[in-house]
């Protein structure tokens, strides 16, 4: 699942009531301000009567000046990403420019560990994890005017979850979700099969579209025509170039950790599409865009210019060598753990991201629910970079150089060509050229493929592939189920890991639906990942946010990203 991809990701990211402007760009031109209307004429002056003894004459009343025309307040987002339809039922992403119109029932807040309500009141868990009751808050309606209650969540609910839909935000609920039932207008209970942790990320992370408009307008009109409950409206859409959104005036219902009582403080908000890493920086010197993703080697500019404020984050999710653990010698996890020893993570840092990344061993990053600092500084002395080591464990595993060619062969002495993978680009092309020199440095002969994105995903999945420099995003540990389950094998497990005791692990991860315990339990699962290294964790990016300081203020962004434009104003 994607956000920008789950990877998806993802985020982050977030919150149709928290998002004044956003959205996992091509530049679009802003609307003229709107004409002011003509100038009143003065009605010709009424003559004098014929001289008489008579009233003197009556002046022309003075001319009537325009009102002056006035500009509505307007916020631009500045996204690489593409344009995704309205219909959130049916939409591969749900990010900044469906989180503006649609609200969720509640919402990751800026700690990224803590909900917040939205359109939920309150919400529990029954004793034994299998029912959550979802209070609704009272006089939230649609932008059509009908109201935010407890059988149009259901509907909502149910459609998401219909198997014939094959939704990609809501097919989660497939195998979780047994039943929903309205308690009374304001009240529902989610009946789950068995105890599911991850339920409160996945649901937080869901639209929730007008039912009655989607049901009388059809899904191809509802998405060119979207209502929602949040704190815009569509104003105008030019699909793959922008959209242009104007404020819900009747708003009222902001997360709690928004100051803002709502409704939003700027009158219309933009999102440009498809735009590149270098026009978005561009049109953020000119202000153009107001808020966007700084590219890494726009960072120092940026810090430079007193109008933008930068926020930096560590991406939620990470950088990973992965392994086809179906494939020799790839399925000897003493040879994958040698390997382990051999990756120098600093020096991929300086060279791929000039320094902005941060090194990781565990697969989770410090933005993703489950990391721990300390079992992290744990793992990182477990396995320093040390290519000595990594040489006497290949050694002492059988992979030695028999032909005297200066390269390591296989177990039964034929010649080892290893080959890496990467998704074309110039970081990418520079940590992949690091790494193979790396291996090197250990007897591996390596080549390196530079490959479009679809074709290594392709390769995954039919298991042709041999290593792979991948990433992947999401603000859960959840996500272990995506990397490691081996009944995702064939999808989005592209190590091809096949292992009975990690997915009981992860099962009881995904069963904890004490938070404390849910981490312990994650933890778990990494130390199994480490022992045996189906993928070596390398490197989490730095992100980059930017605001136009000197128009806007009050937008701040969570862990992982994900902006938040509740409170943002104009700059008076």
């Amino acid at each position: 699942m994607s956000r920008k991809t789950v990877s998806l990701i993802l985020s982050l990211l977030i919150v149709s009531s928290m998002l004044l402007a956003a959205c996992q760009p091509a530049p679009a031109e802003t609307p003229a301000a709107p004409e002011a209307p003509a100038a009143t004429e003065a009605p010709a002056a009424t003559e004098a009567p014929a001289a008489t003894e008579a009233p003197a004459a009556t002046e022309a009343p003075a001319v009537t000046e325009a009102p002056a025309a006035t500009t509505p307040s307007r916020i631009v987002y500045g996204d690489t990403d593409t344009y995704y339809t309205f219909d959130v039922f049916v939409s591969s992403s749900q990010w900044v420019q469906v989180y503006a119109i649609y609200d969720m029932l509640f919402v990751l807040g800026p700690d990224g560990t803590s909900y917040y309500g939205v359109l939920a009141e309150d919400w529990s868990t029954s004793e034994d994890g299998l029912t959550v009751t979802i209070k609704l808050r009272d006089g939230i309606t649609f932008t059509d005017g009908t109201p935010v209650d407890a059988e149009a969540i259901k509907w909502d609910l149910d459609y998401y979850r219909d198997p014939e839909l094959g939704s990609a935000f809501g097919g989660w609920m497939t195998d979780v979700v047994d039943d929903v039932i309205v308690i009374d207008d304001l009240t529902l209970n989610v009946l789950l099969k068995e105890p599911y942790a991850p339920f409160f990320y996945w649901m937080s992370q869901m639209c929730f579209p007008s039912a009655k408009a989607y049901q009388e307008l059809g899904p191809e009109a509802f998405a060119m025509n979207p209502v929602g409950s949040g704190p815009f409206m569509v104003k105008e859409i030019i699909p793959d170039v922008s959209v242009v959104y104007e404020k819900n005036p009747d708003y009222a219902w902001y997360p709690s950790f928004i100051k803002n009582p709502g409704p939003s403080m700027v009158d219309e908000f933009m999102v440009k599409f498809n735009v590149s890493d270098e026009v978005i920086y561009a049109q953020l010197e000119t202000g153009e865009i107001d808020v966007a993703a700084v590219p890494a080697q726009m960072v120092e500019q940026a810090k430079a210019n007193p109008n933008l404020e930068l926020f930096e984050r560590v991406q939620a999710g990470q950088r990973y060598l992965g392994f086809n653990t179906e494939k020799a010698p790839y399925n000897d996890a003493a040879f994958r753990k040698a390997l382990a020893f051999a990756v120098d993570r600093d020096e991929l840092v300086t060279v791929g991201y000039e320094g902005e990344a941060i090194p990781v061993w565990t697969p989770l990053s410090p933005a993703i629910f489950g990391w721990s600092d300390e079992y992290e500084a744990e793992a990182a002395a477990s396995e320093p970079f040390d290519p000595e080591e990594a040489m006497a464990r290949l050694d002492a595993a059988g992979y030695v150089d028999v032909d005297g060619d200066g390269y390591r062969d296989m177990l039964d002495g034929s010649p080892m060509p290893l080959k890496l993978a990467y998704s074309e680009g110039t970081i990418n092309k520079l940590v992949s050229e690091t790494l193979q020199g790396q291996l090197s440095d250990v007897g591996l002969n390596v080549e390196i493929l530079p490959l479009d994105g679809q074709t290594i995903m392709d390769s995954t999945r039919e298991g042709t592939h041999d290593m792979i420099y991948w990433s992947f995003g999401l603000s859960d540990a959840t996500i272990f189920g995506y990397l490691f389950l081996s009944n995702r094998i064939g999808g989005s497990n592209r190590t091809r890991y096949n292992s009975p005791e990690v997915d009981a692990l992860i099962g009881e991860m995904e069963r904890a639906m004490d938070p404390e315990d849910r981490k312990l339990k994650a933890i778990e699962v990494m130390k199994h990942v480490i022992e045996y290294r189906p993928m070596i964790s390398l490197l989490a990016e730095k992100r980059y946010y930017a605001v136009r300081a000197d128009k806007f203020t009050g937008v701040t962004f969570d862990p992982s990203g994900t902006p938040f434009f509740g409170d943002a104003e104009p700059v008076k």
